[in-house]
């Protein structure tokens, strides 16, 4: 069952469909290692995914980001959220597991993984250790801040002062 059309997406993008004509440059949806979607179509997805699991459909959305990743193993936005989906379905150590594989080569990359990493520690009950990685990131402006500073808020609690 293909609910959510990547089957769909990925012939479209890697192939011509009935009765079009193959011409140099007209799958510009790969990319140069031949990667069946491009970042717009997996960040379209991935929203849908995290979508998915925030409305209880944590199954549907683990099956989406694990067939994203099986397309696009390489792709650190794809890693994050596929974990980030497996922490709301509550898979805090799978999530763990996969972010251990991570292989950053920018920083903005190593920043989101350890502020999912703490995501998921704290899941775990890792509280301590979740703490050290989510305040590592907590000043960083871009996603992996944001995500610090919502999980530093959660572990607060209603009523209790952030952690500084």
């Amino acid at each position: 069952m293909d609910i959510f059309g990547l089957k769909a997406a990925r012939r479209s993008a890697t192939r011509p469909q009935m009765g079009e004509r193959s011409s140099p440059g007209a799958s510009d949806s790969a990319d140069a290692a031949g990667a069946p979607l491009d970042a717009v179509t997996i960040r379209q997805l991935a929203n849908i995914s995290i979508s998915a699991a925030c409305a209880g459909r944590g199954l549907a959305a683990t099956r989406l980001m694990q067939c994203l990743h099986n397309l696009r193993p390489d792709c650190i936005h794809v890693l994050t959220v596929r974990a980030i989906v497996l922490c709301f379905a509550g898979h805090h150590q799978e999530a763990l597991k996969l972010l251990n594989t991570a292989k950053p080569c920018e920083a903005d990359a190593a920043a989101i993984i350890a502020a999912t990493k703490g995501m998921a520690l704290q899941g775990l009950g890792r509280h301590a250790e979740a703490y050290v990685l989510l305040q590592s990131q907590a000043n960083n402006m871009g996603p992996a801040g944001e995500l610090a500073r919502e999980c530093l808020l959660e572990s607060a609690g209603p009523g209790k002062p952030a952690p500084n």
